[in-house]
Formats: C-alpha cells, structure tokens, sequence
C-alpha cells in the first residue's frame, strides 16, 4: 500500500499574491562590538588550532571575492585580468587580515589598518578610505561564513571547541565591524 500526499487544492475564488520585489530573508548579521567578550577570548587557541592551517586557503578565497566582488556581469570587464602587482597588494593586505583574525588581534593599530590600509586595497578604491566601507561589510560577511565552513566542514563527537571557535571568530568580526562603522560615520 502506498501512502502519497496530495497538496491541498486553493478554491476557485483564492488568489495568491505574486511578489513584485525580492524580499531579503532575514539573516544574522554581525552586530559592531567595541571589544572582546570573555567567551570570544577563551576560544581564540580554538580558533587558531582549529583554522589555522588554512590561512593561505582564505587569503585566496578573500583575494578572489575582492577582484570580483566590485565587478560587473560585462563579458569583456571580466576577462582582463588584474596586473601582478595588484594582485600581490591585495594578497598582502588579505593575508594580514586573515593573521590579524586569527590572533584576536582588536587593539587600535589593527583596526586602523584594516579600515586605512587593508580594506582600500582589497576594495581597489584608491585613497579615499570611506569609499571601500560597503565593501569592508561584504568582505567581513564572506570571511564570517569561509571560516565558519571551516570549522564546521567534518563531523566531531563534541562540538564544544567549533563553537568556542565561532564564539571567537564573531567577536574579533564585530569589533573589525565597530571600526569600519566608526569610520563610515567620521
């Protein structure tokens, strides 16, 4: 004997609304933060331990979201490639980044230079450092979720020390997050 579901029928007299616009799912976006909570703090040696041999990995993710993040759908746009020398700054400023998250780093230098120096480089904005904040958002959000993937990517008899990690990850994000706030404001 089969059992099969059959979906209700809407009377005749029921319309449904069609949509006119993409309406955005909610989603759990950072909130700023102005320093480490305590539970960030106890799960940086998490953090580390367990996304640390992959740095170079998210350096060439972020490095690839930021060539074609500010790009357009143009065919002819996306075939050129970016000199070398491009390349090797915005490299150079993703692999500090990604160190600087992996050591908590969230004292006043390190957030000056991810809003002054590493975000213009990876936003190819040029000097005025306001004009890669939208960008800073986009890059913190796809670093959120590569390292999220990361530390959640096998299956482990006891999660405590992933979540000790996230714990971690979102705290030193949020307070990059205060930064570019701060300086979308100033």
């Amino acid at each position: 004997m089969s059992t099969t579901t059959v979906a209700p029928r809407l009377p005749a007299n029921v319309t449904l609304p069609v949509p006119t616009s993409r309406v955005p799912r909610p989603f759990s976006w950072l909130q700023p933060a102005h320093s480490l909570s305590s539970t960030a703090l106890r799960g940086l040696g998490d953090l580390r331990e367990l996304t640390a041999d992959s740095a170079a990995l998210l350096t060439r993710g972020l490095v690839e979201f930021s060539l074609h993040d500010g790009r357009t759908l143009n065919l002819v746009a996306q075939r050129r490639s970016p000199s070398v020398s491009v390349l090797n700054r915005r490299r150079r400023a993703a692999r500090l980044w990604i160190i600087a998250i992996l050591n908590g780093q969230c004292d006043e230098e390190t957030t000056r230079a991810v809003t002054r120096s590493w975000l213009r480089q990876l936003a190819g904005t040029g000097p005025d450092p306001k004009l890669a904040v939208d960008a800073g958002r986009r890059f913190l959000e796809y670093l959120r979720g590569a390292f999220t993937a990361l530390l959640f990517d096998s299956s482990a008899p006891n999660l405590v020390p992933q979540a000790r990690a996230l714990s971690a990850l979102e705290g030193v994000l949020a307070v990059h997050l205060h930064a570019i706030d701060a300086l979308a404001e100033s």
